[in-house]
């Protein structure tokens, strides 16, 4: 399994991107790139990955909750960041 996040940020203010597996406190991956900038984050899991290209019959389900933090200058309704989510992309 894999997921590509994109993030776009307004010229005008900084936003940063991170990826939380489950119900964890911490985020397992991240991106803060500098305002104006396209902040982009992978993850993979399950069977497949390098080490194990053979399936396992497993479950791969799993929850992930995406965050867009805003961290720096202005945090105005009309400066509009853009959210691109792809599955099976990397």
């Amino acid at each position: 399994m894999k997921l590509a996040v994109t993030l776009v940020s307004p010229k005008s203010g900084n936003y940063d991107l991170f990826l939380y597996d489950g119900d964890c406190n911490t985020a397992v991956k991240s991106s803060t790139a500098a305002a104006g900038s396209t902040d982009k984050l992978t993850y993979e899991w399950g069977e497949g990955l390098g080490y194990n290209p053979f399936s396992n019959n497993a479950d791969d389900k799993k929850t992930l909750v995406i965050e867009v933090r805003h961290v720096s200058d202005t945090c105005d309704a009309d400066h509009d960041w853009t959210l691109l989510v792809q599955g099976n992309a990397i």
